[in-house]
């Protein structure tokens, strides 16, 4: 709230846009734990410590956000899993690529998705639509390529799901 006062409050401003990731630590293997990690344990790290980390992070600005007359709109202008290893082992990079594909995903963008729209925030932008898969600079894409089945990609699934059950909240 520090911040919105410094500038005016909602006075100046209509909407705040953040970049809530899941997992941005990933980048040094999450403190070199991802080394010894399997994919199990990953995706163990995932759903139990990196999504719970974003969601406490959109929910407490979405509260800061509410607090203000008139309304301002809690956007996102990118998101998404953030399993980049610029700094991490050859290993943590291979388990970041080998997740990409992996059925779970699906799972953990259609949690994602649900946390975003109860935290109350309304368009989020998924950090791309498409793009390859990379271990050290990211595996953005929703899939990676046009011609990537959907069966085989299942971060893309997971938002297709999401899509077709929950409309427009806002």
């Amino acid at each position: 709230g520090e911040h919105f006062d410094q500038i005016g409050g909602s006075a100046q401003f209509d909407v705040y846009a953040t970049a809530p990731y899941i997992g941005p630590s990933s980048v040094d293997g999450f403190g070199g734990k991802a080394d010894s990690w399997n994919l199990d344990q990953l995706f163990d790290h995932l759903f139990n410590v990196a999504l719970p980390s974003a969601v406490s992070d959109m929910n407490n600005i979405a509260q800061v956000v509410a607090s203000y007359q008139p309304a301002i709109s809690f956007v996102a202008y990118e998101g998404g899993q953030h399993l980049a290893g610029g700094q991490a082992s050859d290993h943590a990079r291979t388990l970041y690529v080998q997740a990409q594909t992996d059925a779970r995903m699906s799972d953990l963008y259609q949690r994602y998705l649900r946390a975003w729209r109860d935290s109350g925030g309304r368009q989020l932008a998924l950090y791309t639509a498409l793009g390859p898969i990379n271990g050290e600079t990211g595996s953005w894409g929703l899939k990676p390529s046009l011609d990537t089945p959907d069966a085989q990609a299942p971060k893309f699934d997971g938002v297709k799901r999401w899509d077709a059950s929950n409309p427009r909240w806002w």
